[in-house]
């Protein structure tokens, strides 16, 4: 079954209808389905709560808390979707929280990319998955009621250690323009490329000429772009393949 769900929501994310949703609409189309497929029943106020705060009811919350034997035992953090799961101030919210009840893992999620923790003393991160890798339904298979009791989640974590270590917000420099140490030395690259390869010297080609016809030829492509419901970096760099794509391949 979760293969098939896991299956379902791939062919939703590869529509070219995919919008940013927020956290409510995340957890609706993309995380319940995942949580009813392990076997967490969503619908039983004594097993499941929303909104969950183990302080007072205006405190911090978590999206979800799994109950067993009146306890928690799974907290699920759900963030917008493609949004960072490993940003600081969620992280640190969600652990600080998790610290105050008895709760042996805690996912954070959105929708897309999931990341496990085992919850004790060095809250440790022992799972990183996408839904599109080969073995998301293994390693959210884990987070089951009995895996989690019976230990097999701490089996799997020490025999399967994260192969993706969490990136830090690349920092952006002022170069005249602002850009990342990624971007910089990429541009470097296609100026290279260009100065070397040409054989008529008229212009000199600049770094900022590079970034100022780049972006006048985005502009050409604005007519059919879709500015709606852009909640992150990753949104937007599909909106804008949709609108070079459409540029250049007008028939598609």
């Amino acid at each position: 079954m979760l293969n098939e769900v896991l299956s379902r929501l791939q062919k939703v994310l590869n529509s070219d209808n995919i919008k940013g949703l927020d956290e409510r609409n995340t957890e609706r189309v993309f995380v319940a389905p995942i949580l009813t497929a392990i076997g967490w029943n969503l619908f039983n106020i004594e097993e499941t709560y929303t909104g969950y705060s183990p302080g007072s009811p205006q405190g911090p919350d978590v999206s979800y808390a799994f109950f067993d034997e009146q306890k928690p035992l799974l907290l699920v953090e759900i963030r917008p979707l493609y949004s960072d799961i490993f940003d600081k101030k969620i992280t640190a919210k969600a652990l600080k929280i998790a610290g105050k009840t008895p709760a042996k893992a805690l996912a954070i999620t959105n929708g897309v990319k999931w990341g496990i923790f085992i919850l004790e003393e060095e809250n440790k991160l022992v799972a990183v998955t996408s839904i599109f890798e080969e073995t998301a339904a293994e390693m959210l298979a884990m987070l089951t009621r009995d895996n989690i009791k019976n230990g097999q989640l701490d089996e799997y974590a020490l025999k399967n250690p994260p192969t993706e270590i969490p990136a830090t917000y690349p920092e952006i420099k002022a170069r005249g323009y602002k850009v990342t140490d990624k971007t910089h030395k990429n541009l470097i690259q296609v100026k290279n490329k260009i100065m070397t390869s040409r054989k008529v010297k008229d212009q000199d080609i600049s770094h900022s000429n590079i970034v100022e016809t780049l972006l006048e030829v985005f502009y050409d492509t604005l007519d059919n772009f879709d500015y709606s419901e852009i909640s992150n970096n990753i949104i937007l760099k599909k909106h804008m393949e949709e609108a070079f794509r459409k540029r250049f391949n007008p028939k598609d």
